[in-house]
């Protein structure tokens, strides 16, 4: 068996597709990293708008994935993903992509594989990084996006802050707000944004019955953060950083 038909079996066993599924598939080492050049075999599925079966390729586009689940090296799909053209509705359109999921540039396997290794306690953002060749923030991203933890019921006493983090464009933030038992020390829920608007929708959601046990909130003077108090929480007592020590003392807030 030749290097290509190994590495044609090796793509087929990964990410679960028939052998007649590859039409070309070759690699080579380069700057210490395995480079698989591979092309799918042409199916010619019809238009999505209209139908027509007899559509037309357009061409090739070299989509670079990261695969690193091969080996210690790092590994990189360049998968040639070929474009298609209506010739009745002019519509243009991908094949399917089997390697990724939508709109991300690593590999599902890879993805798969760090879903799995987050999991262990004692693996970190930065272990799983290093293993696959990506970086703390993808690691981040990838959690973020999979992982949906419920948040904790609203304390009687609750501070807010803030964490600079990374701009999201989602949220169109910088920061994290992050939502603390202020008696416990334990994190009632991270919030992508400290944006009125986003914690507006946030607490609109939370029912009134669990807001009005809240007793005491205790924030920096972050103008937000005051309006969110008096439009959510008017049986609270807003209380300013500098004072959040005495919340400590159950003595000073019965």
């Amino acid at each position: 068996m030749n290097d290509s038909y190994d590495n044609t079996i090796t793509i087929c066993n990964t990410f679960g597709l028939e052998i007649d599924c590859i039409e070309s598939c070759t690699s080579i080492v380069r700057n210490k990293q395995v480079v698989i050049d591979l092309k799918l075999t042409d199916k010619r599925p019809p238009c999505p708008d209209c139908g027509n079966e007899s559509v037309k390729i357009k061409g090739y586009v070299a989509k670079k994935i990261n695969h690193s689940i091969l080996n210690d090296k790092g590994c990189v799909l360049i998968y040639h993903a070929r474009r298609y053209i209506c010739p009745i509705c002019h519509t243009t359109y991908y094949e399917i992509n089997p390697f990724v999921f939508k709109r991300m540039r690593i590999s599902s396997s890879v993805i798969l594989c760090v879903m799995k290794d987050l999991t262990k306690p004692s693996e970190t953002f930065v272990s799983i990084a290093e293993r696959y060749h990506i970086s703390p923030t993808t690691v981040a991203s990838i959690f973020d996006a999979t992982v949906n933890i419920p948040r904790a019921k609203l304390p009687r006493i609750m501070s807010t802050d803030e964490n600079y983090a990374f701009y999201s464009q989602d949220t169109h933030s910088k920061y994290v707000c992050v939502l603390i038992n202020q008696q416990t020390g334990r994190p009632i829920d991270i919030l992508p944004s400290r944006r009125y608007d986003y914690l507006d929708e946030y607490y609109s959601k939370i029912p009134k019955y669990e807001k009005d046990q809240v007793e005491f909130i205790a924030t920096d003077m972050y103008e937000p953060y005051r309006r969110i108090i008096r439009k959510h929480f008017k049986h609270s007592l807003h209380v300013v950083d500098r004072l959040c020590k005495a919340l400590h003392n159950e003595s000073y807030v019965k």
